[in-house]
């Protein structure tokens, strides 16, 4: 029974001694190598933990500064944790060194951090990035800039050879930003002053419309009847006047914003619709 028990704790002491050896590999391993980081960064990116995935990226690009690859990625990264002053920044750094692949993933980053007149400038300039890459980012900054007229040019200048993500809907965009229900600003300010309350109308505001021609009908007709009955030297003549007065001149200039409201409202639909296109297809 003695002798079963030595043997028992042998080889228990055995297995414990193989146990460690056989981990100590596994401790001696560097786990922030080369390797070992690259692989972690790419889980990251496809678990869309861009920040976390940025970090690597920049250990990644200390350890082999010479590879463009990887400050594509890092930028990459940047741009889609949406932390595109970071991805400026970095790209700042590289300047006097950097290349088209480089420079290509830095014309997204400006045009993600809505910089779209500074992307359009760097991609004009010869050199900079491919012109095929410079002319699709041109026309996703006029898309985002809502700038309708250039984007219609760059699409019938557009080579049939050459593919382009979202055309068809690009164009569908195009074709109903100039059905859009604009309403002109001066025409709705000169409606009201016409008739109060008629430019909100003409904006689709009726409610206020008619609120504002009650305020300034009543106060008005107040205003006549105590002058007629009390002169003008009426004290409340002048009162009900003066409203009548601030509540047509507000109404004047009410319309004139309602209508610049109705116009921004519908711009800002289109631009959500537009980002919806452009953002993905940058990727």
């Amino acid at each position: 029974m003695k002798l079963c028990v030595i043997h028992l704790i042998q080889r228990l002491f055995l297995l414990f001694f193989l146990f460690l050896l056989g981990n100590n590999g596994l401790y001696s391993q560097d786990l922030y190598d080369f390797k070992h980081t690259q692989t972690y960064a790419k889980s990251l990116m496809r678990a869309r933990k861009f920040d976390q995935a940025s970090l690597e990226y920049q250990r990644l690009v200390f350890m082999v500064p010479a590879n463009d690859t990887f400050k594509v990625l890092l930028l990459r990264s940047y741009r889609l944790g949406k932390n595109t002053n970071a991805g400026v920044s970095q790209w700042q750094e590289w300047a006097s060194t950097t290349s088209p692949e480089i420079n290509i993933e830095y014309a997204k980053t400006l045009v993600t951090a809505g910089k779209t007149t500074d992307a359009i400038s760097f991609c004009s300039l010869p050199g900079n990035v491919p012109s095929y890459n410079g002319e699709e980012i041109k026309l996703y900054s006029h898309l985002l800039n809502q700038d309708w007229k250039n984007v219609e040019s760059a699409l019938a200048n557009w080579s049939e050879s050459r593919p382009l993500p979202n055309k068809i809907a690009i164009s569908s965009l195009l074709e109903r930003s100039k059905s859009m229900p604009y309403k002109k600003p001066w025409v709705a300010a000169s409606l009201s002053a016409v008739l109060p309350g008629a430019g909100k109308g003409y904006t689709g505001d009726w409610a206020d419309g008619a609120i504002g021609l009650v305020f300034v009908g009543l106060n008005t007709w107040q205003s006549w009847r105590r002058f007629d009955r009390e002169g003008v030297s009426s004290p409340w003549g002048w009162v009900h006047g003066s409203f009548a007065l601030g509540f047509y001149l507000g109404n004047v200039y009410g319309s004139h914003k309602a209508a610049r409201k109705f116009n921004q409202r519908y711009r800002h639909k289109l631009l959500h619709e537009t980002e919806n296109i452009v953002f993905p297809a940058l990727d």
